[in-house]
Protein backbone atom coordinates (compact mmCIF):
# COMPACT_ATOMS: atom_id res chain seq x y z
CA UNK A 1 0.00 0.00 0.00
CA UNK A 2 3.15 2.41 1.33
CA UNK A 3 4.88 1.73 -2.39
CA UNK A 4 2.04 2.10 -4.37
CA UNK A 5 1.29 5.56 -2.54
CA UNK A 6 4.47 6.61 -3.14
CA UNK A 7 4.74 5.49 -6.54
CA UNK A 8 2.12 7.69 -6.85
CA UNK A 9 2.87 11.03 -5.38
CA UNK A 10 6.68 10.54 -6.10
CA UNK A 11 7.59 8.21 -8.77
CA UNK A 12 7.60 10.41 -12.43
CA UNK A 13 9.53 13.33 -10.26
CA UNK A 14 11.58 10.77 -8.55
CA UNK A 15 12.53 9.60 -12.07
CA UNK A 16 13.27 13.25 -13.46
CA UNK A 17 15.43 13.05 -10.39
CA UNK A 18 17.49 9.98 -11.30
CA UNK A 19 17.78 11.20 -15.18
CA UNK A 20 19.28 14.31 -13.80
CA UNK A 21 21.54 12.84 -11.51
CA UNK A 22 22.71 10.66 -14.57
CA UNK A 23 23.10 13.67 -17.13
CA UNK A 24 25.46 15.75 -14.55
CA UNK A 25 28.06 12.96 -14.34
CA UNK A 26 27.88 11.70 -18.03
CA UNK A 27 27.79 15.44 -19.85
CA UNK A 28 30.20 16.06 -17.24
CA UNK A 29 32.53 13.19 -18.24
CA UNK A 30 31.62 13.83 -22.43
CA UNK A 31 32.69 17.65 -21.56
CA UNK A 32 36.31 16.79 -20.05
CA UNK A 33 36.78 14.54 -23.01
CA UNK A 34 36.07 16.94 -25.48
CA UNK A 35 37.84 19.77 -24.07
CA UNK A 36 41.07 17.81 -23.69
CA UNK A 37 40.83 17.08 -27.45
CA UNK A 38 40.03 20.44 -28.01
CA UNK A 39 43.21 21.45 -26.35
CA UNK A 40 45.19 18.12 -28.19
CA UNK A 41 44.38 19.94 -31.71
CA UNK A 42 45.41 23.30 -30.79
CA UNK A 43 48.78 22.05 -29.35
CA UNK A 44 49.78 20.47 -32.12
CA UNK A 45 48.66 23.29 -34.45
CA UNK A 46 51.28 26.18 -36.39
CA UNK A 47 50.08 28.64 -34.56
CA UNK A 48 50.32 27.00 -31.14
CA UNK A 49 54.09 25.66 -32.77
CA UNK A 50 54.67 29.08 -33.91
CA UNK A 51 54.13 30.55 -30.58
CA UNK A 52 56.09 28.01 -28.58
CA UNK A 53 59.08 28.73 -30.82
CA UNK A 54 59.17 32.73 -30.51
CA UNK A 55 58.19 33.00 -26.80
CA UNK A 56 59.83 30.20 -24.96
CA UNK A 57 60.57 31.95 -21.85
CA UNK A 58 56.77 31.51 -20.97
CA UNK A 59 57.11 27.84 -21.40
CA UNK A 60 58.08 27.55 -18.02
CA UNK A 61 58.50 23.62 -16.59
CA UNK A 62 59.69 24.20 -13.22
CA UNK A 63 61.92 25.85 -11.33
CA UNK A 64 65.84 24.97 -9.91
CA UNK A 65 65.79 27.60 -6.83
CA UNK A 66 64.72 30.81 -8.33
CA UNK A 67 66.15 29.99 -11.24
CA UNK A 68 63.65 28.28 -14.06
CA UNK A 69 63.60 25.65 -16.26
CA UNK A 70 61.84 25.59 -19.67
CA UNK A 71 60.40 23.11 -21.71
CA UNK A 72 62.88 21.89 -24.23
CA UNK A 73 60.40 21.54 -27.45
CA UNK A 74 56.68 21.65 -28.15
CA UNK A 75 56.35 18.22 -27.61
CA UNK A 76 57.43 17.60 -24.24
CA UNK A 77 55.12 20.55 -23.71
CA UNK A 78 52.44 19.49 -25.13
CA UNK A 79 52.95 16.08 -23.30
CA UNK A 80 52.94 18.06 -20.33
CA UNK A 81 49.82 19.88 -21.04
CA UNK A 82 47.44 16.69 -22.36
CA UNK A 83 48.69 14.18 -18.74
CA UNK A 84 45.25 13.69 -16.78
CA UNK A 85 46.11 14.51 -13.41
CA UNK A 86 49.95 14.81 -12.72
CA UNK A 87 50.97 13.05 -9.82
CA UNK A 88 52.06 15.34 -7.41
CA UNK A 89 53.72 12.93 -4.33
CA UNK A 90 52.45 9.21 -4.18
CA UNK A 91 49.19 10.09 -2.37
CA UNK A 92 48.24 13.85 -3.76
CA UNK A 93 46.93 14.65 -7.29
CA UNK A 94 46.72 17.52 -9.24
CA UNK A 95 43.42 18.77 -10.26
CA UNK A 96 42.08 17.62 -13.32
CA UNK A 97 42.98 20.14 -15.95
CA UNK A 98 39.56 19.80 -18.03
CA UNK A 99 37.14 19.22 -15.35
CA UNK A 100 33.85 21.09 -14.77
CA UNK A 101 32.52 22.62 -12.12
CA UNK A 102 29.22 19.95 -11.95
CA UNK A 103 30.71 18.59 -8.87
CA UNK A 104 28.95 21.61 -7.44
CA UNK A 105 25.88 21.29 -8.82
CA UNK A 106 25.56 17.46 -7.76
CA UNK A 107 26.66 17.98 -4.68
CA UNK A 108 23.59 21.25 -3.56
CA UNK A 109 21.08 19.25 -6.26
CA UNK A 110 21.77 16.21 -3.75
CA UNK A 111 20.76 17.92 -0.92
CA UNK A 112 17.80 19.55 -2.29
CA UNK A 113 16.34 15.97 -3.26
CA UNK A 114 17.03 14.93 0.65
CA UNK A 115 15.40 17.99 1.99
CA UNK A 116 12.56 18.45 0.00
CA UNK A 117 11.52 14.64 -0.01
CA UNK A 118 10.38 14.92 3.39
CA UNK A 119 9.77 19.06 3.92
CA UNK A 120 7.06 18.97 0.85
CA UNK A 121 4.88 16.61 2.04
CA UNK A 122 4.81 18.69 5.77
CA UNK A 123 4.21 21.99 4.13
CA UNK A 124 1.38 20.31 2.13
CA UNK A 125 -0.55 18.24 5.07
CA UNK A 126 0.38 14.97 3.07
CA UNK A 127 2.28 13.64 6.34
CA UNK A 128 -1.46 14.06 8.37
CA UNK A 129 -3.27 11.78 5.63
CA UNK A 130 0.51 9.40 6.07
CA UNK A 131 -0.26 9.30 9.94
CA UNK A 132 -3.67 8.21 9.85
CA UNK A 133 -2.97 4.92 7.96
CA UNK A 134 -2.24 1.62 9.74
CA UNK A 135 0.88 1.85 9.92
CA UNK A 136 3.70 3.12 12.39
CA UNK A 137 5.49 6.54 11.67
CA UNK A 138 8.65 4.55 11.55
CA UNK A 139 7.54 2.10 8.82
CA UNK A 140 6.51 5.41 7.00
CA UNK A 141 10.17 6.83 6.79
CA UNK A 142 11.69 3.70 6.26
CA UNK A 143 9.80 2.87 3.51
CA UNK A 144 9.81 6.41 1.63
CA UNK A 145 13.42 6.54 2.49
CA UNK A 146 14.04 2.95 0.74
CA UNK A 147 11.39 4.55 -2.16
CA UNK A 148 13.52 7.20 -2.95
CA UNK A 149 16.99 6.59 -1.38
CA UNK A 150 18.02 3.48 -3.41
CA UNK A 151 17.09 4.68 -7.26
CA UNK A 152 19.12 7.73 -6.43
CA UNK A 153 21.78 5.68 -5.11
CA UNK A 154 22.38 3.25 -7.82
CA UNK A 155 21.82 6.36 -10.39
CA UNK A 156 24.72 7.91 -8.57
CA UNK A 157 26.43 4.56 -8.73
CA UNK A 158 26.08 4.19 -12.55
CA UNK A 159 26.73 8.02 -13.37
CA UNK A 160 30.34 7.61 -11.48
CA UNK A 161 31.10 4.72 -13.37
CA UNK A 162 30.02 6.01 -16.58
CA UNK A 163 31.93 9.16 -16.21
CA UNK A 164 34.87 7.27 -15.27
CA UNK A 165 34.15 5.20 -18.45
CA UNK A 166 33.92 8.42 -20.82
CA UNK A 167 37.11 9.30 -19.59
CA UNK A 168 39.08 6.28 -19.87
CA UNK A 169 38.06 5.50 -23.39
CA UNK A 170 37.80 8.87 -25.14
CA UNK A 171 41.03 9.45 -23.48
CA UNK A 172 44.41 8.35 -24.77
CA UNK A 173 45.77 5.83 -21.45
CA UNK A 174 49.35 6.94 -21.50
CA UNK A 175 47.63 10.54 -20.60
CA UNK A 176 45.93 9.16 -17.86
CA UNK A 177 48.20 9.83 -14.91
CA UNK A 178 46.12 8.06 -11.89
CA UNK A 179 45.81 4.25 -12.00
CA UNK A 180 42.06 3.39 -12.60
CA UNK A 181 41.77 1.74 -9.31
CA UNK A 182 42.62 4.91 -7.65
CA UNK A 183 39.70 6.61 -9.76
CA UNK A 184 37.40 4.12 -8.87
CA UNK A 185 38.29 4.38 -5.27
CA UNK A 186 37.37 7.81 -5.56
CA UNK A 187 34.87 7.33 -7.52
CA UNK A 188 33.85 4.97 -3.79
CA UNK A 189 34.86 8.27 -1.62
CA UNK A 190 32.76 10.38 -4.27
CA UNK A 191 29.43 8.33 -3.07
CA UNK A 192 30.15 8.39 0.99
CA UNK A 193 30.21 12.29 0.79
CA UNK A 194 26.86 12.18 -1.52
CA UNK A 195 25.05 10.03 0.68
CA UNK A 196 26.31 12.11 3.29
CA UNK A 197 24.87 15.54 2.17
CA UNK A 198 21.65 13.77 1.19
CA UNK A 199 21.54 12.38 5.09
CA UNK A 200 22.18 15.78 5.89
CA UNK A 201 19.46 17.45 3.52
CA UNK A 202 17.16 14.71 5.14
CA UNK A 203 17.60 15.38 8.38
CA UNK A 204 16.62 19.30 7.77
CA UNK A 205 13.82 18.13 5.84
CA UNK A 206 12.38 16.31 8.79
CA UNK A 207 13.31 18.93 11.12
CA UNK A 208 12.40 22.30 10.17
CA UNK A 209 8.97 23.35 9.74
CA UNK A 210 8.70 26.84 8.70
CA UNK A 211 9.15 29.01 4.98
CA UNK A 212 11.20 31.11 6.14
CA UNK A 213 13.29 29.78 8.58
CA UNK A 214 13.83 27.11 6.06
CA UNK A 215 14.57 29.56 3.26
CA UNK A 216 17.45 31.35 5.15
CA UNK A 217 18.98 27.85 6.29
CA UNK A 218 18.13 26.42 2.38
CA UNK A 219 20.24 29.49 0.86
CA UNK A 220 23.03 29.36 3.99
CA UNK A 221 23.40 24.96 3.44
CA UNK A 222 23.35 25.53 -0.50
CA UNK A 223 26.06 28.17 -0.88
CA UNK A 224 28.17 26.68 1.91
CA UNK A 225 27.96 23.21 -0.54
CA UNK A 226 29.42 25.49 -3.22
CA UNK A 227 32.91 27.12 -3.49
CA UNK A 228 32.28 28.81 -0.61
CA UNK A 229 32.16 25.21 1.04
CA UNK A 230 35.58 24.07 -0.75
CA UNK A 231 37.40 27.23 0.70
CA UNK A 232 36.03 26.19 4.11
CA UNK A 233 37.66 22.77 4.03
CA UNK A 234 40.62 24.41 2.55
CA UNK A 235 40.87 26.78 5.50
CA UNK A 236 40.52 23.89 7.99
CA UNK A 237 42.76 21.23 6.59
CA UNK A 238 45.50 24.48 6.74
CA UNK A 239 44.16 25.38 10.42
CA UNK A 240 44.51 21.62 11.59
CA UNK A 241 47.71 21.38 9.61
CA UNK A 242 49.29 24.13 11.41
CA UNK A 243 48.08 22.80 14.92
CA UNK A 244 49.35 18.88 14.77
CA UNK A 245 51.97 19.46 11.96
CA UNK A 246 53.39 22.88 12.45
CA UNK A 247 52.91 24.03 9.03
CA UNK A 248 50.21 25.35 7.03
CA UNK A 249 51.15 23.83 3.32
CA UNK A 250 47.28 23.00 2.75
CA UNK A 251 48.83 19.22 2.78
CA UNK A 252 47.43 17.00 5.48
CA UNK A 253 48.61 13.13 5.12
CA UNK A 254 44.65 12.71 3.98
CA UNK A 255 41.72 14.49 1.99
CA UNK A 256 38.54 15.73 4.09
CA UNK A 257 36.38 16.36 1.01
CA UNK A 258 36.19 14.80 -2.10
CA UNK A 259 33.31 15.02 -4.12
CA UNK A 260 34.38 14.18 -7.81
CA UNK A 261 36.45 11.34 -8.65
CA UNK A 262 39.66 12.37 -10.17
CA UNK A 263 42.12 10.36 -7.56
CA UNK A 264 41.80 11.55 -4.22
CA UNK A 265 40.59 8.99 -1.80
CA UNK A 266 39.30 9.00 1.76
CA UNK A 267 41.48 6.91 4.21
CA UNK A 268 39.63 3.83 5.42
CA UNK A 269 39.05 5.55 8.52
CA UNK A 270 37.86 8.72 7.65
CA UNK A 271 34.95 6.43 4.96
CA UNK A 272 33.73 5.12 7.76
CA UNK A 273 33.17 7.94 9.78
CA UNK A 274 31.32 9.33 7.08
CA UNK A 275 29.44 6.43 6.84
CA UNK A 276 28.19 6.39 10.04
CA UNK A 277 27.48 9.75 10.15
CA UNK A 278 25.47 9.54 7.60
CA UNK A 279 23.78 6.26 9.61
CA UNK A 280 23.40 8.49 12.86
CA UNK A 281 21.75 11.90 10.72
CA UNK A 282 19.23 9.50 9.26
CA UNK A 283 18.71 7.87 12.46
CA UNK A 284 18.18 10.99 14.10
CA UNK A 285 15.90 11.93 11.01
CA UNK A 286 13.94 9.07 11.71
CA UNK A 287 13.53 9.82 15.62
CA UNK A 288 12.08 13.27 14.60
CA UNK A 289 9.87 12.23 11.63
CA UNK A 290 8.53 9.65 14.55
CA UNK A 291 7.76 12.19 17.22
CA UNK A 292 6.22 15.20 14.93
CA UNK A 293 3.19 16.69 16.95
CA UNK A 294 0.75 17.96 14.08
CA UNK A 295 -0.12 20.48 16.42
CA UNK A 296 3.43 22.08 15.75
CA UNK A 297 2.60 22.31 11.77
CA UNK A 298 4.14 25.52 10.44
CA UNK A 299 5.92 26.24 13.47
CA UNK A 300 9.71 26.97 13.08
CA UNK A 301 10.72 23.62 14.18
CA UNK A 302 8.92 20.42 13.96
CA UNK A 303 9.77 19.37 17.48
CA UNK A 304 9.71 23.02 19.94
CA UNK A 305 11.78 20.27 22.28
CA UNK A 306 14.78 20.59 19.95
CA UNK A 307 14.91 24.38 19.90
CA UNK A 308 18.18 24.86 22.20
CA UNK A 309 20.30 22.08 20.68
CA UNK A 310 19.17 23.55 17.10
CA UNK A 311 20.19 27.45 18.35
CA UNK A 312 23.58 26.30 19.64
CA UNK A 313 24.35 24.46 16.78
CA UNK A 314 23.44 26.62 14.17
CA UNK A 315 24.66 29.69 16.41
CA UNK A 316 27.98 28.04 17.14
CA UNK A 317 28.16 26.01 13.49
CA UNK A 318 27.84 28.92 11.56
CA UNK A 319 30.31 31.32 13.74
CA UNK A 320 32.98 28.15 13.09
CA UNK A 321 32.02 28.01 9.31
CA UNK A 322 32.44 31.92 8.80
CA UNK A 323 35.60 32.48 10.52
CA UNK A 324 37.40 30.05 8.64
CA UNK A 325 36.34 31.31 5.07
CA UNK A 326 37.20 34.78 7.00
CA UNK A 327 40.49 33.01 7.32
CA UNK A 328 40.65 34.78 10.86
CA UNK A 329 41.97 31.57 13.29
CA UNK A 330 44.35 31.27 10.48
CA UNK A 331 45.75 34.49 11.16
CA UNK A 332 47.20 33.54 14.57
CA UNK A 333 49.97 31.46 12.56
CA UNK A 334 50.69 33.61 10.06
CA UNK A 335 51.37 36.34 12.22
CA UNK A 336 54.75 34.45 12.85
CA UNK A 337 55.14 32.54 9.09
CA UNK A 338 54.96 36.25 7.24
CA UNK A 339 57.17 38.39 7.71
CA UNK A 340 55.30 41.96 8.26
CA UNK A 341 51.68 40.83 8.97
CA UNK A 342 51.59 42.69 12.07
CA UNK A 343 48.05 42.06 13.04
CA UNK A 344 47.48 41.72 16.82
CA UNK A 345 45.97 39.27 18.64
CA UNK A 346 43.85 41.54 20.27
CA UNK A 347 42.53 42.50 16.73
CA UNK A 348 41.64 38.43 15.56
CA UNK A 349 39.76 38.08 19.15
CA UNK A 350 37.92 40.88 18.90
CA UNK A 351 36.74 40.43 15.60
CA UNK A 352 35.95 35.94 16.24
CA UNK A 353 33.83 37.57 19.35
CA UNK A 354 32.18 40.06 17.40
CA UNK A 355 31.09 37.26 14.79
CA UNK A 356 29.74 35.31 17.52
CA UNK A 357 27.57 37.67 18.90
CA UNK A 358 25.92 38.38 15.61
CA UNK A 359 25.82 34.45 14.57
CA UNK A 360 24.15 34.14 18.28
CA UNK A 361 22.36 36.90 17.91
CA UNK A 362 20.59 36.01 14.03
CA UNK A 363 20.34 32.89 15.46
CA UNK A 364 18.06 33.19 18.04
CA UNK A 365 15.83 35.72 15.74
CA UNK A 366 15.76 32.75 13.44
CA UNK A 367 14.88 29.52 16.02
CA UNK A 368 13.10 32.00 18.52
CA UNK A 369 10.58 34.71 16.69
CA UNK A 370 7.65 33.80 18.40
CA UNK A 371 9.07 33.69 22.39
CA UNK A 372 10.33 36.63 21.06
CA UNK A 373 7.83 38.60 20.13
CA UNK A 374 5.56 37.37 23.10
CA UNK A 375 8.54 38.80 25.40
CA UNK A 376 8.30 42.24 23.49
CA UNK A 377 4.22 42.39 23.55
CA UNK A 378 4.52 41.67 27.45
CA UNK A 379 7.23 43.95 28.10
CA UNK A 380 5.08 46.80 26.08
CA UNK A 381 1.60 45.40 27.31
CA UNK A 382 3.61 45.87 31.34
CA UNK A 383 4.86 49.49 30.29
CA UNK A 384 1.13 50.45 29.23
CA UNK A 385 -0.31 49.23 32.38
CA UNK A 386 2.19 50.99 34.59
CA UNK A 387 1.40 53.84 32.45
Amino acid sequence: MLSNLFKERYGKLLIGFCFVVLFMYLSAGWQSQKAWHQQERYLASEEFIKDFNENREYYVKSYNGETPVYFDSAAEYRDAALTVNKEYSDEIYYNHPYMTTMNQFVIVFLFLIGFLSFFVDGRTHFNRFLFALPFSRKQVFRKKLLFIGLPLTACLVLGLLGHILIEYTMIPARYLAVPLQDVLLSALSTLVTNLLVFATGLLLGVLLGNNLFTGVLSVFFTISLGSMGYSFFQCTREFFSFVFLGHGDFLLPFQTWIDWPQGYVYPWWLLLLYLGLSGLLILAAEKVFSKISLENDGDYLTIPKLRAPVYWLLSLGTWFYLSMISYYPLEIFYRDLYEGYDVSLWNIALRLGLLLVACLFISLLLVYPKALMNWWYKRKNKQVSNI
